[in-house]
């Protein structure tokens, strides 16, 4: 099992619907329909995706999505174990975090 450290991180709230970390407000959203997500209102650049396959996934054209994380064992995305195979890690756009149970 690889475990990795942070010591980064100062302390981590949650305020209405952001996430607070030392200080750095992350808007929070929750949607079961990847289209209610307003990523042309919100400066979405990361998604935390947990729908199992590329095809359900915002496309590079219809938004400014730098990079989707499938949260979940995907049938169909690159996936990675962080500190297990993230040296295999390549750029592409949806990936997968190969298991649920690690987030």
């Amino acid at each position: 099992m690889a475990r990795l450290h942070f010591a980064g991180c100062q302390g981590a709230t949650s305020e209405g619907d952001a996430l607070v970390i030392d200080g750095h407000a992350i808007k929070v959203f929750q949607e079961r329909d990847p289209a209610g997500i307003p990523r042309g209102k919100s400066d979405v650049g990361y998604v935390n995706w947990c729908l199992y396959n590329i095809g359900r996934c915002p496309k590079e054209h219809d938004s400014a999505v730098k990079k989707v994380i499938i949260t979940a064992p995907s049938a169909d995305a690159p996936m990675f174990a962080v500190g297990v195979t993230s040296d295999k890690y390549t750029p592409n756009l949806v990936i997968s975090n190969a298991f649920c149970t690690t987030n």
